[in-house]
């Protein structure tokens, strides 16, 4: 429910995609304005490749999850800005010219 959360919080007139890595490859052949990444302890150097990947062509990357709030220190060396907490509280906050 996090991502349909987030993608719910975001304001109207952005295109959204919803990939899960686990059931569909990721489309690293395209340039989205932004790439936010949800992340747990299982999956995080995988989180964290991704993110790379993205953030090697210049495309901005926000992590947020459940480590990234255990382990902010950490994340926020993967990432241009890192999402602390729930995303109903956070994801509001985010300033899109922070990321860039």
């Amino acid at each position: 429910m996090g991502l349909a959360m987030v993608a719910a919080l975001t304001p109207p007139g952005n295109n959204i995609s919803i990939i899960d890595d686990e059931r569909n490859s990721i489309p690293f052949d395209t340039h989205p304005d932004l790439v936010g990444i949800s992340i747990l302890t299982p999956n995080a150097k995988r989180g964290y490749e991704i993110a790379e990947r993205f953030r090697d062509k210049g495309v901005p990357v926000v992590l947020g999850g459940m480590h990234v709030t255990a382990c902010p220190e950490e994340a926020s060396k993967n990432a241009d800005t890192i999402v602390i907490g729930e995303a109903e509280d956070t994801w509001p906050q985010l300033d899109r010219k922070s990321v860039v």
